[in-house]
Parts: C-alpha cells; structure tokens; sequence
C-alpha cells in the first residue's frame, strides 16, 4: 500500500515537473524555431515549426503484457499557439520478444478557431517486429488507423479517415551510459477518401532517450514531417520532450 502512494505521489511530481520544463522549453525554442524557418524557407517549402510534449505511464502485466496511459499537447505557429490536445489508451502484448501487437485508442480536441476545438475519436491497431544485434536494435512497425472528426456534429462525421502507416527505426544502447539515441523514418498512406489510395506524408525523427532511473525515462527529439500529394502541403519541424513512467 505505502509502495503505491508512494509511486501515485512521484507520478504528481513529475507532472508538475513535465508541466515547468515544457514552459521553460517553449520560451527558449521559440527563437530557435523561428530561425530555423528562416533557413528552411531558403531551402523547401515550409508551413510551420512545433513543440510536441508527452507524459507517459505504463504498467507491465506478466511477461508480456502491458498497457500505458500517455497524455499530449503540441503547438503549432511557430510555437505560439496550441495545436491540440489528446490522451491515448494502449494496450499490448509481446511474442518471445521479437514480434508485438497493440491496440490504441486516442481521444482529441484539435483548435480549428480561437474557442472552437474539432472532437476526434482514433482507432489503432499495430503489428511490430524488434532484432536486436548486441547493442543496436531495429524495428519494423505497421499500424492501421481510423479516425471520426466531429462525430456528433458534422455530415461526414461518421466516416473515418483509414490510414496505414510503414516505420522503421534503429536505437544504440551507449556502453556504461544511460543515454539511447535513436533515427526512424516513417510513411504515411491514406487509404480513402479524397486523397485515397496515395502516399501522403513521411516523418524522418532523431531522439535521444536518458534513463533518469530504473522507472522513469525522457527523451527529446527532432522531427521533420512532409506531406506530399495534397493540396497547400505542410512541412513540420517539431521539437518532441517526452516523459515515461513505468512500474
């Protein structure tokens, strides 16, 4: 009993914690985004540079089975103004350590105008294979996606937007360091609607994990995302702080 209130009480302080740095973050990376629009535009087009921010806990159920609780906010406009907002249900469950499947569920509220936020309701399910090679690990992860937008409240409401999405990603374990770095890449592939049956974004993503102790990790990242074969294409450049908790 004293273990669990002693692990709901370190969970409290790290959303405060989580909450302090992500202001901090924003204050000191909204000059650095903004420069590195600058550079970009010289290069590609680009639309907008963000900050990504998660709080992550999970519990480990046996050998292999887990489920996890994540709660998210990005900004876009150049990190001056919120995105959206949405908390996601995981469940999932590992083959001999190599093969794992998961179910997701995400609930999101998304600023379309000042007082006005899109209500969206995301369905996933993902098939993933993990090898490791002495200190390198790689994966290869498919998910499938369905995702309503204003169920209630607009004529196409009721009809999900199918996605499925191609990853793959690569992690060294530093020797006698706590620090994991790791590069992905990522394809997106839209599976109906106007842009159906078409390739419609890739995400190319560097992250650095730190493992603060046996429980709780972060990680701060970079990422590029580009869409293609869509009307006024969007370029993102995000900044991503995560925390996880695990017991």
């Amino acid at each position: 009993m004293l273990n669990l209130r002693a692990e709901f009480l370190i969970f409290i302080v790290l959303i405060i914690d989580f909450l302090y740095i992500m202001f901090k973050i924003l204050k000191r990376v909204h000059l650095i985004s903004f420069l590195l629009l600058i550079f970009f535009s010289a290069h590609a087009q680009i639309n907008d540079a963000q900050f990504w921010g998660e709080l992550a806990v999970e519990k480990k159920i046996g050998k292999n089975f887990n489920i996890g609780l994540a709660q998210s906010v990005r900004f876009r406009q150049n990190i001056s103004q919120l995105d959206k907002v949405f908390t996601e249900l995981e469940a999932g469950y590992t083959f001999r350590k190599k093969i794992s499947i998961g179910a997701i569920y995400r609930f999101e509220q998304e600023q379309k105008n000042e007082g006005y936020y899109s209500i969206r309701h995301r369905y996933a399910f993902d098939l993933e294979y993990k090898q490791k090679i002495k200190r390198f690990s790689s994966s290869i992860r498919t998910s499938f996606q369905s995702k309503y937008s204003d169920y209630y409240s607009s004529d196409e409401g009721k009809i999900p937007d199918n996605n499925l999405r191609f990853r793959l990603k690569t992690s060294y374990k530093i020797y006698l360091f706590p620090i994991t770095p790791s590069i992905s890449t990522e394809m997106f592939y839209t599976l109906n609607g106007k842009y159906r049956n078409s390739i419609t974004s890739y995400r190319y993503n560097a992250e650095i994990k730190y493992k603060l102790n046996k429980n709780m990790d972060a990680s701060l990242g970079y990422l590029i995302q580009t869409e293609k074969n869509v009307n006024n294409p969007m370029n993102i450049y995000a900044f991503v702080l995560s925390y996880s908790f695990d017991f």
